[in-house]
């Protein structure tokens, strides 16, 4: 589905989501979680 989602924005010129600030902000997330992980502490964003 998120295959077409992409293709149809593409092909109307329009916005697809999620979007890439989408994808940073939750790699941020998921980095922090490592992190908290392997030091064993709470980490701020």
């Amino acid at each position: 589905m998120e295959a077409y989602d992409l293709v149809k924005a593409v092909a109307t010129n329009s916005s697809a989501q999620p979007d890439v600030r989408f994808a940073y902000e939750v790699n941020k997330v998921i980095d922090a979680v490592l992190l908290s992980c392997e030091e064993g502490r709470w980490v701020q964003l």
